[in-house]
């Protein structure tokens, strides 16, 4: 931390290694439940779709932005390919558990800015993560794994939230964590609408519940995928803003923050 005078009051700000470690929590914690929700969605929908889109989850690759590692990696996109790479590969840095693990790690570097329960927390959720890798085989459903995620996610930031000063560290915090809600919300609605191999895979149903909280908070009577489009990107009054209003919130914390 360092102090810089003005007018005869001081004002403390934070080094830059901080503040890096700080935005990479939130962002690597937002990826990895945002993972975890397409995943389990994906999952969701193959009961319903027909035989021949089962096994269509190239889409699901392609959203996370690393087709090009995965191609490397793996012949096909099968179900158990994509799901392991997307999950537990640690050679995939945007997994569930690099990113976790990544998290974890920042998490480590500013022990003295966070507070023990946000540090016990993160902890947990790593040792979940890990453990669950190494007994995939088996885990009674990937489900409740990617159910676990989502849960341990929302009690850091639930922690975080209640406990931390809601000071520079606070808001580099929900920087990184909105930048990545819009960055993943923008590729859903890329792959999903634009890419005419993926628009049947999930249709409105699936795209109301891709977002964070979007299973129950858009609403039932909006009837085509352009109104689903309106609530995710525009729609203001959501507890858990997504994109438009993601990002406005997200230029209110770097005002504070800077």
């Amino acid at each position: 931390m360092g102090a810089i005078c003005r007018a005869g009051h001081v004002r403390w700000t934070m080094l830059s290694r901080v503040a890096h470690s700080i935005y990479w929590v939130g962002r690597y914690l937002e990826r990895a439940e945002n993972v975890a929700r397409i995943v389990d969605v994906n999952l969701n929908l193959m009961p319903d779709l027909a035989e021949s889109a089962r096994e269509q989850w190239t889409p699901l690759v392609q959203t996370s932005g690393d087709a090009a590692l995965f191609a490397e990696r793996y012949e096909t996109p099968t179900r158990d390919n994509v799901i392991w790479f997307l999950t537990f590969d640690p050679a995939n840095p945007n997994s569930i558990l690099s990113c976790v693990t990544a998290a974890r790690e920042n998490a480590r570097r500013v022990r003295e800015i966070i507070s023990s329960e946000m540090w016990e927390q993160i902890n947990t959720y790593f040792h979940m993560a890990r453990d669950a890798a190494r007994n995939s085989e088996n885990l009674p459903t990937h489900n409740e794994f990617y159910a676990r995620v989502k849960l341990e996610s929302h009690l850091f930031n639930g922690i975080a939230d209640a406990i931390m000063s809601h000071d520079e560290a606070w808001h580099f915090l929900r920087v990184g964590s909105l930048l990545e809600r819009a960055d993943k919300t923008s590729r859903i609605l890329d792959v999903k609408v634009l890419h005419p191999a993926a628009r049947r895979l999930g249709s409105r149903r699936g795209l109301r519940q891709y977002p964070v909280g979007g299973a129950t908070q858009i609403s039932q009577r909006q009837r085509d995928v352009s109104q689903a489009l309106s609530a995710i990107v525009v729609r203001k009054n959501r507890r858990l803003p997504v994109a438009g209003s993601g990002l406005s919130a997200c230029r209110a914390s770097l005002c504070h923050a800077g």
